[in-house]
């Protein structure tokens, strides 16, 4: 298992450069607190759909959670395996949840024991976005609440 997923499709992405600390990817914003990103090795943020999510996993040995209950937007920040020294910061536009937000769990692949970890996240009415945060790199994934 590589620290880089394999891709066999095309997919939006950004490279994070060190001292960038805001990064857009479409209408979804990605904060890096100063200091944060001290690496040498590029980061990258990519969105995936839950099809392509579901073809690559499986490539990379893991598994995904029921499709069924995923929304569309999958974010994935690489190499997955990367610890922040403070949190990064998500904010996801409502419209990327189907407008149902209050329906939905932040879910973090943890690559290394295979399993998915339940992040905390808020509302900001006031700007339509759905706010997480994680101090490591991986997949991020928006399922229905059970």
């Amino acid at each position: 298992k590589g620290r880089i997923i394999v891709q066999p499709f095309q997919f939006n992405y950004q490279t994070i450069g060190q001292n960038t600390y805001t990064t857009k990817l479409e209408d979804t914003t990605v904060i890096f607190p100063e200091g944060s990103v001290n690496t040498t090795v590029p980061i990258k943020l990519s969105k995936f759909s839950r099809d392509q999510l579901s073809q690559i996993l499986p490539l990379n040995g893991q598994n995904i959670v029921n499709k069924q209950t995923l929304f569309d937007s999958v974010y994935v920040v690489e190499p997955y395996d990367l610890q922040f020294s403070s949190n990064i910061q998500f904010q996801i536009p409502f419209q990327e949840l189907n407008n149902d937000q209050k329906n939905v769990d932040v879910l973090q692949f943890e690559p290394t024991n295979g399993v998915y970890l339940k992040l905390l996240s808020t509302l900001d009415t006031n700007n339509r976005v759905l706010k997480f945060q994680s101090d490591t790199a991986g997949v991020f994934v928006f399922v229905e609440k059970s």
